[in-house]
């Protein structure tokens, strides 16, 4: 075993398509097929099935992509130490990874020059999950951790903010609760932070949404609005630009706000590296605003 062909065994179970791996590691498909043979046989087990020429993980499979991942991840870090380089793998919900981490981690590295920021952006769900398997180090996440596994705390306080195209509801900004649920709907996909929190201020205020759009991320939500093809709420942070200029405008709802806090989250029992204090540390300075 080695660690190409435990980076090969990740890559294939993430892209279920030994083609498209094969590029990545400038590799023929059959090389990539005969790694992952060698790799079963020194493990004794079967990783993939392999049906009509479609590949999927075996049960054994599942259970030891984490522990390959948790390996490349303490040999990365090993080479890291080796050349002097402080690693810190940050993992941040959609909207944070998207709004904040780029300027926050350009400013941090401004102040700290011998640090190896890498950064994944994915749903809150998603974000979780790759701090269980060690993928991160620590977590910027929008929604409320309800979990033993992990500390979290309040970070940055945020706002919902409901928007629309600027042509729509010309004669009043201000909208019932009834004309809310009337309007067509355009949400983030189940497991973002965003749509969790959106749903708890509203279920609390007993509104319910007609909801005519699911997107995977904030950018598409806002095209559509955009476009006039319905209402949505998002992050104040995630419009600044398309307030400013004028292509989205935001409305209120009659009684109805939301507000709410980004969490950092890391796991609980695991040992805190220099490293991740001094850039928690600044992270808790710093404004989003």
């Amino acid at each position: 075993m080695n660690i190409k062909s435990l980076e090969i065994f990740v890559s294939v179970a993430s892209e279920l398509n030994m083609t498209s791996v094969a590029g990545q590691f400038f590799m023929s498909q059959s090389a990539v097929s005969q790694t992952i043979m060698e790799l079963e046989r020194e493990l004794g087990v079967k990783l993939f099935d392999r049906i009509n020429k479609r590949i999927s993980l075996t049960e054994y499979g599942k259970i030891y992509l984490p522990y390959a991942k948790k390996i490349l991840s303490i040999h990365d870090e090993s080479l890291s130490k080796l050349k002097g380089i402080n690693p810190v793998r940050i993992g941040a919900s959609t909207s944070i990874g998207i709004y904040i981490m780029p300027e926050l981690i350009g400013a941090f590295n401004t102040e700290q020059k011998s640090y190896d920021i890498s950064l994944k952006i994915g749903n809150t769900d998603s974000i979780l999950e790759m701090l269980l398997e060690n993928s991160i180090d620590i977590a910027f996440v929008e929604g409320n951790v309800i979990d033993s596994r992990f500390c979290s705390e309040k970070i940055w306080k945020d706002e919902i903010v409901f928007i629309s195209s600027c042509r729509r509801f010309k004669n009043s900004r201000v909208l019932t609760t009834g004309e809310l649920s009337s309007e067509d709907f355009i949400i983030r996909e189940t497991g973002s932070g965003t749509r969790a929190i959106i749903e708890e201020k509203l279920m609390a205020k007993k509104i319910k949404l007609n909801i005519r759009y699911e997107f995977g991320n904030t950018e598409a939500i806002k095209q559509a609005v955009i476009s006039d093809m319905g209402i949505s709420a998002v992050s104040r942070i995630t419009i600044k630009n398309e307030l400013s200029s004028g292509r989205i405008c935001s409305f209120t709802v009659k009684g109805l706000t939301m507000e709410r806090y980004f969490h950092l989250v890391s796991l609980k029992d695991r040992p805190s590296k220099k490293t991740l204090i001094t850039l928690t540390e600044f992270c808790r300075k710093y404004s989003i605003r």
